[in-house]
């Protein structure tokens, strides 16, 4: 079985499925040679209408890696996550900062007077907080895991602004692949519609035929018609992905090939489990709980108190050293730490769902991946050849006069819409592997391919 798609069959895709229906346009009973004389002139084909109205600026063409690149420059869910962070770091300052000095100025008048003077003067003393408890290191604890933690869901947003941009991406350009083969397709049916009118102008063919193909002309309109409507509508939802302004002008540029990637189960959720951030924020909201249970808990032991005052009155100066100690807890401190480690408690059984969930995803990713890998590889020699195939069959039924000309229309739809369906099975295929990387949460290297023949290359 062969390979799914890759540039070289995708290239080969377009021109054998244009150059299929061209040639079916040409391919007439005997009769339609005379309609193609000097008289009736030759039949032009019509050019396909525009994308963008009169006056709109020319959309600027970005690649993948541009797309990711302006999404995590300018998506506002990026900003939000790298202010969590600034503001975890400025946290973790404030935890690993000495307790401020404590000036105290204490007026006072010495009533009644001593040895019959009144005094009116000033006592000062100024106070450091020594942290003998630990305390001070106990919160550097806490504020560094939250940074930790912070860090972390920056770099889980960045997984899901990049997957979003890149499915974004594909369909982008899987609007652009449908409406370019949508208007070749259109001219392509103008062309025949009006050879098959010149034939009926001179008797080689039944109004019928004439009716049929106008009908067919007016689909293959609204074919048009609704590829744009998918065009407008990715375009809006890629510039959304990219946190660009609306109504920015944004074309995506490049080809959707096919990429081997690893498709080992159990390495995957292995990888998955030691490189997710949403499992390393996970422990780390564990480890944070864990030091603000013990940053509670230090509050039972003594902190020392240094300070110098200064009396105004004997001019002297003294130096004290004094020991808080917390003789009785009747409960507030032991209730608080065992709140605190219940939380933490909460926060593994909440590190363990998260880890289920990882794993679920990239089981479920790479189902869907292997699922879409089998669909492109059977597309290829179970439906696309066979239409290929049968349109052939019609030109010649068509040419010799054995057959009229709805089979051949059918023929064209058929491949037309054989071919639609693959590029939509390429884009799945290639969102399915952003949706895998996403999971896993690391880009996954291109494996070699296996050997065989590629969908779109020869045999």
């Amino acid at each position: 079985m062969g390979r799914p798609m890759t540039r070289t069959g995708m290239n080969w895709l377009r021109a054998s499925v244009c150059g299929a229906v061209a040639a079916s346009c040409s391919l007439t009973p005997a009769g339609l040679a005379l309609a193609q004389d000097k008289e009736s002139g030759p039949a032009q084909p019509a050019p396909p209408g525009p994308v963008m109205q009169p006056g709109e600026p020319l959309p600027a063409a970005i690649s993948l890696e541009e797309a990711v690149a302006r999404a995590l420059r300018n998506h506002p869910d990026v900003h939000a996550a790298q202010q969590g962070v600034r503001a975890a770091r400025f946290g973790v300052r404030s935890a690993s900062s000495l307790p401020n000095p404590q000036l105290s100025l204490q007026p006072f008048l010495s009533v009644p007077p001593i040895d019959g003077t009144r005094y009116l003067a000033w006592d000062a003393s100024l106070s450091e907080l020594v942290e003998t408890s630990g305390r001070r290191g106990l919160r550097t604890r806490v504020a560094r895991q939250q940074l930790s933690s912070n860090r972390y869901q920056l770099q889980e947003t960045d997984l899901d602004i990049t997957q979003g941009a890149t499915s974004a991406f594909y369909d982008q350009l899987a609007a652009q692949e449908t409406l370019a083969a949508q208007r070749e397709n259109l001219a392509n049916a103008t062309q025949v519609f009006q050879l098959t009118e010149r034939q009926f102008d001179v008797g080689r063919a039944p109004q019928a035929d004439v009716l049929k193909q106008r009908v067919e002309l007016s689909r293959t309109r609204q074919d048009v018609l609704t590829a744009e409507g998918a065009l407008a509508t990715s375009r809006a939802a890629l510039i959304a992905a990219l946190g660009e302004p609306d109504g920015t002008p944004i074309a995506a540029t490049g080809e959707m090939t096919f990429r081997e990637v690893p498709l080992d189960e159990a390495n995957l959720v292995t990888r998955a489990l030691d490189n997710r951030p949403a499992v390393k924020k996970a422990r780390a909201d564990v480890a944070a709980q864990r030091a603000q249970a013990s940053l509670t808990a230090a509050a039972r032991r003594p902190d020392v108190t240094l300070s110098v005052e200064r009396d105004s009155i004997d001019q002297i100066n003294i130096f004290r050293a004094s020991v808080d100690l917390p003789l009785f807890d009747l409960g507030m401190i032991r209730n608080d730490t065992a709140q605190q480690r219940a939380l933490a408690s909460q926060l593994e059984a909440t590190l363990a769902g998260v880890r289920v969930q990882v794993a679920l995803a990239v089981h479920q990713a790479l189902a869907t991946v292997k699922q879409v890998r089998s669909q492109l590889q059977d597309y290829r020699t179970e439906i696309l050849e066979p239409s290929e195939k049968l349109l052939t069959m019609a030109e010649l039924g068509y040419r010799e006069g054995n057959t009229g000309l709805l089979p051949l229309l059918e023929a064209q739809r058929t491949l037309r819409e054989s071919r639609t369906e693959y590029l939509n099975l390429l884009k799945q295929y290639n969102q399915a592997v952003a949706t895998l990387e996403r999971a896993v949460g690391i880009p996954l290297r291109e494996t070699p391919p296996a050997a065989g023949p590629r969908p779109g290359e020869g045999k």
